[in-house]
C-alpha cells in the first residue's frame, strides 16, 4: 500500500508538468533567464536580489539576462584588465542602485536592464583615461556618469517607448559623449586620449598593413576576441570566457555572435583593412551586435530572420570600414 501511495503521489506531481518541459530541465535552469532562480529569489533580502540584478546586467550588452553567464563575463573582464573590470563593475553597481532608488520599472531593474549602461560607461572611461591604472580619481567620473546613464536611460525609454523603440545603449553613448566633450584632451585631470593617441588596440606592438602575410591562427583567435570587444576586451582568453557566458545564456545568440564575428573579419579581409584591426577583433564587434540583435533577440528565429541577420552583419561591417576611412584610422 505504501508503494502504491508513493506511485500515486509521483503521478500527481507530474500532472502539471508538460512532457517537453520535464525533458528540458537543463535549459530551464541554465539557458534563457534562469527563471527557477528568479522564483527562488522572490521574498529574499534586497542585497541578495541586488546581486542577481547586477549579474544579469553584465550580460545585457549582448541582449541577455543570465546570472551564471554574467559571472563568466566578469571573470573575462578581470582576466583582460582588472582595473577596467573594476571600473565597469563600479559603474554597474551605481547605475543599478540609482534605478532602485528612483523606483524605475521593476522588470527592467530585475533583468539587469537598468545597469548595463553604467557597466559600459565604466569600461570605456577607464579605457580612455590617460592616467595610469588604479588611479583613484578615475573612479569619480565613472560613478557620476554611471548615475547619469541611468537617468538618461529612463528618459530615453519614456520618449522612444511611445514609438515602441528600445533605448538600448543610447544612454551609454550620450553619457560618454558628454563626458569626453567636457573633459577634453588637454593636460588636465581627468585626461583623455586624443583620437590618434587612443590605445584601442592593446597588446599590439606594431601596425600591420593589409600587404603583410595573413596569420590565420590569429584570424581564428579574432573570432572570440571580436565577441569580447563588445566589452572592450582584446585578449583571446577573455573573449573565450565572455563567449562561454553567452553560450550558457543562449546558444542561439552565441551562434549568431559567432556568425557576426566571421562576417566582420571576412569583410575586413576582403576590403583590405589593416591586419591589426582584424587581429584585435575591432573590425567585427559591430557585426556581432547586429547579427545577435536581429537573429537572436528581436525577431523570431526563422530562415528569413536568419538571412536578415546575416545581411545586417555585412552592413555593419561595411559601415565600420567606411567610418575607418572617414576618420582616417587606417
Amino acid at each position: 500500500m505504501a508503494a502504491d501511495a508513493v506511485e500515486v503521489a509521483s503521478a500527481e506531481e507530474n500532472i502539471d508538468v508538460p512532457a517537453e518541459e520535464s525533458r528540458c530541465v537543463f535549459y530551464r535552469y541554465v539557458c534563457g533567464d534562469m527563471r527557477p532562480l528568479k522564483l527562488w529569489l522572490e521574498g529574499k533580502p534586497v542585497p541578495v536580489r541586488f546581486l542577481d540584478w547586477c549579474m544579469r546586467g553584465t550580460t545585457q550588452p549582448l541582449f541577455l539576462s543570465h546570472p551564471l553567464g554574467g559571472v563568466l563575463v566578469i571573470i573575462g573582464l578581470m582576466v583582460d584588465s582588472p582595473w577596467m573590470g573594476l571600473c565597469g563593475l563600479t559603474g554597474l553597481f551605481f547605475a543599478t542602485l540609482t534605478a532602485v532608488i528612483f523606483s524605475q520599472d521593476k522588470g527592467c531593474v530585475e533583468s539587469g536592464g537598468s545597469g548595463f549602461n553604467g557597466l559600459l560607461t565604466g569600461l570605456l572611461l577607464a579605457a580612455l583615461s590617460r592616467d595610469p591604472d588604479w588611479h583613484g580619481l578615475t573612479v569619480l567620473p565613472v560613478i557620476v556618469m554611471a548615475i547619469m546613464s541611468t537617468i538618461l536611460h529612463s528618459g530615453l525609454s519614456g520618449v522612444l517607448g511611445k514609438a515602441e523603440l528600445p533605448a538600448l545603449n543610447l544612454a551609454f553613448n550620450l553619457a560618454v559623449l558628454v563626458y569626453t566633450a567636457a573633459a577634453g584632451t588637454q593636460d588636465s585631470s581627468p585626461r583623455l586620449y586624443q583620437a590618434e593617441e587612443q590605445q584601442l588596440l592593446r597588446n599590439q606592438t606594431a601596425n600591420q598593413s593589409a600587404a603583410d602575410p595573413i596569420d590565420w591562427i590569429r584570424v581564428l583567435q579574432a573570432v572570440p576576441i571580436a565577441i569580447g570587444q563588445c566589452y572592450g576586451c582584446g585578449q583571446a582568453v577573455s573573449g573565450g570566457l565572455i563567449s562561454a557566458g553567452v553560450l550558457v545564456s543562449s546558444p542561439v545568440v552565441f551562434y549568431h555572435c559567432v556568425i557576426g564575428a566571421v562576417i566582420g573579419i571576412g569583410t575586413a579581409l576582403i576590403l583590405g583593412v589593416p591586419l591589426h584591426w582584424v587581429y584585435s577583433g575591432a573590425c567585427a564587434y559591430n557585426s556581432v551586435l547586429g547579427t545577435a540583435a536581429v537573429g537572436g533577440v528581436f525577431y523570431v528565429l526563422t530562415i528569413r530572420s536568419h538571412v536578415l541577420s546575416i545581411l545586417c552583419g555585412v552592413f555593419c561591417a561595411l559601415l565600420w570600414a567606411g567610418m575607418v576611412d572617414v576618420f582616417a584610422m587606417r
